[in-house]
């Protein structure tokens, strides 16, 4: 394979990967979008029984996020 295909081959690679962790951040802001309206809702309502849930299930989607950027960004590695 010449170094020109593999060039090609490793940035159609790079950006597939791109991709798809777009994707899932945009599921994970969704659904953390969804939580929050969920919460406001049945906050309004006087049920605060769902606060906590709702609040431990945003922090898992701001978690998940943060592990699925790691894989975006560029590492940077000084040796």
């Amino acid at each position: 394979m010449s170094p020109a295909a593999q060039l090609r081959r490793r940035r159609v690679q790079e950006i597939t990967r791109i991709y798809t962790v777009m994707t899932c951040l945009l599921i994970l802001v969704v659904a953390q979008f969804v939580l929050l309206l969920v919460s406001v809702e049945t906050f309004l309502r006087g049920e605060r029984e769902s606060l906590l849930p709702a609040a431990m299930a945003s922090g898992f989607c701001f978690a998940a996020a943060s592990w699925l950027i790691r894989y975006i960004l560029p590492s940077h590695t000084t040796r």
